[in-house]
């Protein structure tokens, strides 16, 4: 999932460097806030589990028996989702949004022998890094062309005494979600959803794992020698 990075003009649905979307079984669907829930059954929150962003709450629960992260489990309608700059490439890629990004994965999926959606691997997870530096830095070279000393940087935004809004962008770990609501000027409700919690999440309610979990299942690794610990 991605939420689209660098818009080009002030509109909402402004065309972006890279396109938003969600990507699931080869197709890309715009991205719908209300498909986004969190789980806790296995967080350390006695919240409750499943609530949609605006309505979530964080309650600590520290000894929670069935409880082993302090991260929730988000999920899109359900399913697992993973962030990050593969995301981003792929889900602009599968809608052939921008050429750059087309030529910069067919060129180098075909010298790793491999198809665009096998990206979502160690060695395709680094050079999806790469592809979007490269894109991004040959974007910013030309906008800055686009620069009018002088001018106002940015728009002028009157702050309502209430309302309510989302705030969602790409960092550069993945998609970065905020939601605010403000009553009489001041704040009511805020929430957020970052890249580590769709990544790192748990398993959810069902029992699914997180996109890191899942990528970790039937991975070897060493168990090291204990190391005596000294107590005074």
């Amino acid at each position: 999932m991605s939420y689209g990075l660098l818009p080009f003009g002030p509109e909402k649905n402004s065309k972006r460097l890279f396109a938003g979307g969600v990507l699931l079984d080869g197709k890309v669907t715009p991205f719908d806030q209300n498909q986004v829930t969190e789980d806790v059954n296995y967080s350390r929150y006695s919240s409750p589990s499943g609530s949609k962003i605006r309505d979530g709450s964080l309650i600590p629960d520290p000894h929670k028996d069935s409880a082993y992260t302090w991260i929730k489990a988000p999920r899109y309608g359900g399913k697992v989702i993973e962030v990050g700059p593969t995301a981003r490439v792929l889900v602009d890629y599968f809608q052939n949004s921008n050429s750059k990004v087309k030529k910069l994965v067919e060129h180098y999926a075909a010298i790793a022998s491999i198809k665009p959606m096998q990206l979502n691997s160690v060695l395709g997870r680094h050079l999806c890094r790469g592809i979007c530096a490269v894109v991004i830095a040959d974007f910013l070279l030309e906008e800055c062309e686009r620069l009018s000393p002088g001018k106002p940087g940015i728009a002028d935004v009157s702050v309502p005494a209430t309302g309510e809004g989302y705030g969602i962008t790409e960092a550069s770990r993945g998609g970065l979600l905020h939601y605010i609501r403000l009553a009489d000027h001041k704040i009511e409700k805020y929430e957020c959803v970052v890249p580590t919690t769709w990544n790192c999440s748990p398993r959810d309610d069902s029992g699914q794992p997180g996109a890191m979990e899942s990528a970790l299942i039937g991975t070897k690794v060493d168990v090291p020698a204990a190391i005596p610990v000294m107590l005074n």
